[in-house]
């Protein structure tokens, strides 16, 4: 299939000497060092210096690609300096605190990011299904009762089966839900947190139990062991309660490949968006699906995280580049449409500036499972099947391996 391009007309910058000198600059970089001139100019764009203090006039606006950095436990909690803290605002925009044992210290980041970049959208870990013996919030745990833990048959207390110190909570329970949504909002109180990040936020209960947990619960209000309908009766009251307790500030839940399950129950009307964690090559016909719902997420206005760990067997570099492309054929660079990027994970920054913006939306390529959507500056293709196929972009010949995405330069 042949894509024609879409011209538009040059115009001469005549804002300030400063850019044509910046223009200049890359275009003999580029000839010198092989690099392409979007390569450089993005470059010279992202590494605008900050100063070292005293900054609230953040100016730099690279959007359409948007990134979230995500620090875990033990990626540098507590011990980030203030030149990495600037390096976050510069590059990043968005932040997550990843664990909830984080001192004083690692929480006031969310303030220093909002100093040097005010758009920067912060927010903070939560576990909602499960509370630790062993580590996590001394004021979750001063105020834990026995029966904030849900049981199986016999009595005992259902734990992970990966952390076992990590307890199945009673999410159904309004103690457990208003003690959770109170710590929320003192966090939002204290800190510069946008939104809390609420894990293992399943509506499924055959899904939350995927590996964790080896029994299903009984249920303390029936007496019986648990329904999926009770369950997801219970996430919905947990989530209203948080809502009605912080007011304007915003709930993100994770999801895997549930995602799809979302569209169609009161839930997803009354939750900020999601932070979606499975990275694994899915059968195409549920690609069309997660796109469907994507699309619908962005054009809503949803908050949209996506990434997590790499979870497939293949390369991490072609993983990294089919979620990464997969992101792209529904992001909208005006959203908070985010693609993450966990500890020294790097990829999706270099193509800041790269892209420009989206003309248009996706479309599937006629006869073929590849996926394309045309930038102001590149295309962006992902082959959805262990197939390859060859396309034509603007004269050239481009092969898409199986299971892969490209980003390719107009």
């Amino acid at each position: 299939m042949r894509f024609s391009r879409v011209l538009t007309s040059k115009r001469v910058s005549f804002l300030a000497p400063l850019v044509v000198i910046a223009l200049l600059i890359s275009l003999i970089c580029s000839y010198s060092l092989g690099t392409t001139f979007f390569e450089v100019t993005a470059q010279l764009m992202t590494q605008t210096s900050i100063p070292a203090s005293g900054v609230v006039n953040y100016v730099q606006k690279i959007t359409d690609l948007k990134t979230c950095q995500r620090i875990d436990r033990n990626g540098g909690a507590g011990t980030l300096t203030q030149s990495e803290l600037r390096d976050i605002a510069r590059n990043f925009d968005s932040w997550i605190t990843h664990w909830p044992d984080l001192s004083d210290v690692g929480h006031s980041y969310a303030e220093i990011l909002k100093d040097e970049n005010p758009d920067i959208f912060t927010g903070f870990y939560l576990d909602v299904s499960y509370l630790s013996d062993s580590w996590g919030s001394e004021e979750l745990l001063a105020l834990e009762k026995d029966y904030w833990f849900l049981k199986d048959e016999n009595g005992n207390i259902l734990r992970n089966n990966w952390l076992p110190s990590l307890r199945v909570l009673d999410i159904g329970h309004s103690e457990v839900q208003q003690a959770f949504a109170n710590f929320v909002k003192q966090h939002f109180d204290r800190y510069a947190y946008d939104f809390v990040f609420v894990d293992d936020f399943s509506i499924s209960l055959n899904i939350f139990r995927w590996g964790a947990t080896d029994s299903i619960p009984v249920n303390p209000r029936t007496g019986s062991l648990y329904t999926d309908e009770e369950w997801y009766n219970d996430m919905l009251e947990f989530l209203r309660a948080m809502k009605t307790t912080i007011g304007s500030k915003k709930v993100i839940g994770n999801t895997y490949w549930d995602l799809i399950l979302y569209t169609d129950k009161i839930v997803y009307d009354e939750i900020d968006g999601f932070y979606w964690e499975d990275t694994r090559i899915r059968p195409e016909g549920e690609i069309d699906k997660l796109l469907a719902v994507a699309q619908q997420m962005t054009e809503e206005g949803k908050i949209w995280v996506y990434g997590g760990a790499i979870s497939d067997e293949r390369p991490q570099e072609q993983m990294s580049m089919y979620r990464l492309c997969f992101y792209l054929l529904h992001h909208d660079p005006n959203n908070h449409c985010y693609a993450i990027l966990r500890g020294n994970e790097e990829y999706p920054n270099q193509y800041k500036g790269q892209l420009g913006q989206p003309l248009g939306d996706y479309q599937k390529i006629a006869g073929t499972s590849v996926y394309t959507r045309q930038f102001e500056k590149s295309w962006v293709l992902l082959n959805a099947s262990p197939d390859s196929y060859t396309v034509t972009i603007d004269g050239t010949n481009f092969v898409v391996e199986g299971y892969s995405g490209q980003i390719i330069p107009t």
